[in-house]
């Protein structure tokens, strides 16, 4: 009879072991299981993303789309096509936009370098800069401020240029380029020995049809005739 109880300890023995050893098991094939997952997910990802989709009609090229409610029509580019011009765009957009900070710069008066009027006056806008051009050489307006003294070395300086968008825009031979002025130094030290026909100041850009200059915003003031397609300008 004493033996039986020892019999039994042992058996509930076992069977502890028995359970411990299920549960370890079953903890192992659920962290097992959810290594698999955690892997095969990650290769799904750098499958889908280097191997090629099948290509729908909408993916392959432009196509002409009706919309039978207004009885309309339009093109539809495909989504790879307008990804690409989306990019295009922003890539131009940030270059236009990154401005060049120098450190050996003569600064000039926050005005129009070719009329000489401050931002947003009128209807001129806002100014656009800075552009900068070698100062050595250079003459430039009283309006934009004084040159340094003679005994003062210009050799490596530049000087900040700030444009109006109209007043550049009719300037000749002075072209956008990403985001600089083409020609920008060349012409200002023409236009700036050319004075205006109405305010009598430097930095006019405009040549008339009887060969006198004037700034743009004095000709548009004065009612001259301007024409834009051929940035032509005709006095009274």
């Amino acid at each position: 009879m004493g033996r039986k109880p020892k019999a039994k300890n042992e058996e509930y023995a076992i069977d502890a072991v028995k359970a411990q050893s299920k549960k370890k098991k079953k903890k192992k094939k659920v962290v097992k299981d959810e290594e698999y997952e955690m892997v095969a997910d990650e290769a799904k990802k750098i499958k889908d993303k280097f191997s090629k989709k099948k290509m729908t009609r909408e993916d392959e090229m432009a196509y002409l789309k009706f919309k039978n409610e207004e009885g309309k029509s339009s093109i539809s580019n495909c989504e790879q096509h307008s990804k690409i011009v989306s990019r295009a765009e922003e890539n131009q957009i940030s270059k236009m936009y990154q401005v060049e900070f120098r450190q050996n710069v003569i600064p000039t008066h926050w005005k129009c370098s070719l009329c000489g009027q401050r931002s947003a006056v009128d209807s001129l806008g806002d100014l656009f800069g800075p552009y900068y051009i070698p100062a050595e050489h250079m003459s430039w307006p009283s309006f934009l401020g004084k040159k340094p003294g003679k005994n003062a070395s210009l050799v490596d300086s530049v000087i900040d240029i700030w444009l109006h968008g109209d007043c550049a825009l009719w300037a000749p031979n002075v072209h956008m380029k990403g985001n600089e002025l083409t020609n920008l130094q060349e012409q200002l030290s023409v236009f700036w020995k050319q004075t205006c026909l109405i305010c009598h100041t430097e930095g006019a850009a405009i040549t008339l049809n009887n060969g006198k200059h004037v700034h743009f915003p004095c000709a548009q003031k004065s009612g001259y005739k301007m024409n834009s397609h051929f940035f032509s300008c005709e006095a009274k």
